[in-house]
C-alpha cells in the first residue's frame, strides 16, 4: 500500500492553523469562546450519526493540536493552584459536569464504536478486550483495597483521573476493531490525522512568535509538541519521492524546533542519531541533517528578535547539556527522589509491588527527604498534596506507572511500546526505501510514546490503532521492480 498524501487540503490545515490562533489566544478567554466550544461538541456528535469514521478523525485531530491550558500557564500556573479556576474555554480544556468536553466526547465515541462492532456483527479476539479490561478492573480492585485499608488518604478524584489513560486505549482499540475490515482506510486515517496535525501544530509557530511582541510578559509557550512534528518531518525525509505538499510539511515542521523543554531538546537529538541509523549514515541523509541543523539555527535566532525571554530560557534549558554543567537540575532531582520513594513505599508489600498502589496510590518523600525541600512548591505539586506531604503525581513515565500499575505494569507498558518500535524497524528494513510512512513514522514516534503516552489522552488513542495497524500487515517485495505492497493478516 502506498499512502495518498494527495487526499490532504494542505490549504485548509494551513487555514486552521492560523484560526486556532484567535481560538486558542482570544476567543478561549471569553464567552465566544465558551460558544465556539459548544457548536464544535454538538456538531461532532451530530456529525458521528452521518459519518462517524470522518467525525472522530475531526475529534482525533482537535484532542492533538489545542493545548488543554493557555500559552502563559507558566506564569500563572501557582495562581490557578491557589484559586482552582481558570477561564480557558477550548474543548480540551473547558469543564462540563466534572469532566472536559474532550473525555465526554471520549466516552460517546467508545458507546458509539460498541454499537457499530454490535450492529455490523464485527468479529475480533477476545484477548483485545480481554487485556484493556484487565487494564481497567485490577487498578480498580487495587484502588478498592487501598480504601478499606487507608480511607483517610483516599481519593476518588484521583480514581476519575487515573482510569483517564486505560479508556484512552480502549478507544484506539475500539477505533480499529470497528475498521480493521480495511486496513488501508485505517492507514490513510493515520497519514491524514499526523499530516494534518503537524501542519496546524507548526504554521501557527512564527505567528504565536510575532505576537509576543505585544505582550507584557511574552509567553514561554509557542502551543506546540513537537513529537509528532519531528517524527513527521523524519519520516518525510525517507520517503523517496515527495511532492509539493509533503516538501510544505517538512518546512513547517521545522518550526517545532522552537519547544524549550530539555526532553524535547534531547529526544531531538536521539532523533536525528535513529535518522542516520536507519538510513545507514548515507552522505545524503548526513546533508539533510545539516541542512536541517542550519535552518533551525536560524529559526532558533528568531526568537532573539521577537521574545528574549523565551530565547534565555531555551539558551537556559540547553546549557544542562553541556559538560559544564553542575550536575542534574532540580526538576531531575525530584525526578531521582520521586522514583526512590515510591520504590521503597512498594517493596515491602508484594500486591503494590507487582500490581501497584492503586489509582489513588500515593508516595511521600519520608524515607529519601528531597535535599532541597523549599522547591517543592505550587509549580511541582498541588496545595493538598503539599500540606499534608503526601504526593499523588509523579512526574516522569517510570514512576507514575510504578506506583499506580506496578512492575508488571511498566513492564507491559514499556513492553508494547518496545514491541511497536520493533515491528517498524524491521518491515521498515525488509521495505528499503518503499516502506509505508507510518512505518518509519512510528520507528522515530515510539521513544516519545515511552517517555509520554501516560500524560497526553491522544497518545493514548493513537497508540492501539498505530500498533495494531503495524502488526497487522505484512510486506510482499517483488523482485523485478521493488514495489511494496500491504495485506490484511488474519485477526
Amino acid at each position: 500500500m502506498i499512502n495518498d498524501f494527495s487526499k490532504i487540503d494542505y490549504r485548509f490545515c494551513t487555514i486552521i492553523s492560523l484560526l486556532s490562533i484567535l481560538y486558542i489566544d482570544y476567543f478561549a478567554k471569553n464567552a465566544i469562546g465558551y460558544i465556539i466550544t459548544l457548536a464544535i461538541f454538538i456538531y461532532l456528535i451530530y456529525y458521528s450519526f452521518k459519518n462517524l469514521f470522518n467525525s472522530f478523525k475531526i475529534f482525533i485531530i482537535l484532542f492533538t493540536v489545542l493545548p488543554p491550558f493557555p500559552r502563559n500557564i507558566l506564569d500563572v500556573y501557582e495562581h490557578i493552584q491557589v484559586t482552582h479556576t481558570i477561564s480557558y474555554n477550548v474543548i480540551t480544556g473547558m469543564p462540563f459536569i466534572g469532566m472536559s468536553m474532550v473525555q465526554w466526547l471520549t466516552l460517546f465515541y467508545i458507546l458509539m464504536f460498541i454499537v457499530e462492532i454490535i450492529n455490523h456483527k464485527i468479529s475480533f479476539s477476545k484477548s483485545y478486550l480481554n487485556l484493556f479490561l484487565f487494564i481497567i478492573i485490577l487498578p480498580l480492585t487495587i484502588s478498592a483495597i487501598q480504601f478499606l485499608l487507608a480511607p483517610e488518604n483516599f481519593l476518588f478524584r484521583e480514581v476519575i483521573t487515573g482510569i483517564r489513560f486505560p479508556i484512552y486505549l480502549l478507544l484506539g482499540l475500539l477505533f480499529y476493531i470497528r475498521y480493521k475490515s480495511n486496513i488501508n482506510q485505517i492507514g490513510q486515517f493515520l497519514v491524514e490525522v499526523l499530516i494534518a496535525s503537524s501542519i496546524i501544530f507548526c504554521v501557527r509557530v512564527p505567528f504565536f512568535l510575532i505576537l509576543s511582541m505585544f505582550e507584557n510578559t511574552p509567553s514561554l509557550d509557542l502551543g506546540v509538541v513537537p513529537h509528532i512534528p519531528l517524527a513527521v518531518m523524519f519520516s518525510l525525509f525517507l520517503m523517496p519521492h515527495k511532492t509539493k505538499g509533503m516538501i510544505y510539511t517538512m518546512g513547517v515542521c521545522i518550526f517545532s524546533l522552537l519547544s524549550p523543554s530539555r526532553g524535547q531538546i534531547f529526544m531531538f537529538f536521539v532523533l536525528v542519531l535513529l535518522y542516520l541509523w536507519i538510513s545507514k549514515f548515507k552522505l545524503s541523509k548526513i546533508k539533510h541533517i545539516l541542512s536541517l541543523a542550519f535552518i533551525g539555527f536560524f529559526v532558533i535566532m528568531s526568537m532573539t528578535l521577537f521574545n528574549d525571554r523565551l530565547y534565555e530560557f531555551f539558551l537556559w534549558k540547553l546549557s544542562e547539556f553541556s559538560p559544564s554543567s553542575e550536575g542534574i537540575s532540580e526538576s531531575g532531582l525530584v525526578r531521582v527522589y520521586e522514583f526512590l520513594n515510591i520504590t521503597d513505599s512498594i517493596r515491602t508489600n508484594i500486591i503494590s509491588f507487582l500490581f501497584g498502589s492503586g489509582l489513588s496510590g500515593y508516595f511521600t518523600f519520608d524515607a529519601y527527604p528531597f535535599p532541597f525541600p523549599e522547591h517543592l512548591d505550587l509549580k511541582s505539586y498541588q496545595d493538598f498534596e503539599l500540606a499534608k506531604g503526601i504526593y499523588y503525581h509523579p512526574h516522569f513515565f517510570i514512576n507514575i506507572v510504578l506506583l499506580k500499575f506496578g512492575l508488571i505494569g511498566l513492564c507491559a507498558y514499556i513492553g508494547f511500546i518496545l514491541s511497536y518500535f520493533n515491528t517498524c524497524r524491521k518491515k521498515y528494513y525488509i521495505a528499503q526505501n518503499n516502506a509505508s510512512f507510518l512505518l518509519s513514522f512510528g520507528f522515530f514516534f515510539a521513544i516519545s510514546l515511552l517517555l509520554d503516552m501516560h500524560f497526553r489522552g491522544y497518545y493514548a488513542v493513537l497508540f492501539p490503532i498505530l500498533f495494531l495497524y503495524t502488526s497487522n500487515i505484512y510486506v510482499n517485495i517483488k523482485s523485478k521492480n521493488k514495489l511494496v505492497k500491504f495485506h490484511e493478516q488474519s485477526v
